[in-house]
């Protein structure tokens, strides 16, 4: 009895830390998902992973305080499709793939993208973006960078792997999505992209570029 307590605990408090680490780098994220609801596929991941939601918050922990560090008091941009978004996906994948094994840090990157996609058809937004394809390919590619990364890194330091994320950042290892001067996303042409156009479109003309310069 005791043991199925811990375990309902357990998802309970991982089906909040998956929902503030991925919903982005907000201040109050934590009041958000008491209000939010969980994808399915994070709660499928959760149920199969109970016993490492404690490891899995402390990393949340440190990635919120890290990624708001970076927008609040260094000015880096907090938009999705961004450097910050892909500065969040990759070193919370990296600090995941520390306690967690490869292929579990991986399902929970993949099971967070398709509750994105469920979120897109009911017309729900993530971290003030509506889900699209471009910035599900993109997250996925800068969660297995990360990943690999975090593999690469096994046993170093929170800051070394910082570090690591912010080099690959800067050899263009991840992708961002391309914006003109004014900080608009624009298309590969460099067009600003009108949204209002694409209010319920999954395919969005963003266009996906590789990262450098952080």
């Amino acid at each position: 009895m005791q043991i199925r307590q811990n375990v309902i605990k357990s998802n309970r408090i991982i089906f909040s830390l998956i929902f503030v680490v991925l919903c982005g780098s907000s201040i109050d994220a934590v009041a958000q998902a008491k209000k939010s609801s969980i994808g399915i596929h994070e709660k499928l991941w959760a149920l199969s992973h109970p016993f490492k939601a404690k490891a899995a918050y402390k990393i949340t922990l440190e990635v919120r305080s890290i990624c708001d560090s970076l927008s609040l008091v260094h000015g880096v941009s907090g938009n999705s499709g961004g450097k910050l978004d892909a500065f969040r996906h990759s070193y919370w994948m990296a600090l995941l793939r520390q306690k967690l094994r490869y292929r579990a840090a991986l399902k929970l990157g993949i099971a967070h993208e398709k509750s994105n996609f469920k979120q897109f058809r009911k017309g729900r937004q993530e971290d003030n973006t509506r889900a699209d394809s471009v910035l599900c390919a993109m997250d996925l590619h800068n969660n297995k960078e990360g990943l690999k990364i975090g593999e690469q890194q096994l046993g170093k330091s929170k800051s070394d792997i910082a570090e690591a994320i912010i080099n690959a950042y800067n050899k263009g290892m991840f992708q961002i999505c391309l914006v003109n001067d004014k900080d608009e996303f624009i298309t590969c042409e460099g067009d600003k992209i009108d949204f209002k156009k694409f209010k319920n479109a999954w395919n969005v003309p963003r266009c996906l570029i590789k990262s450098a310069d952080w």
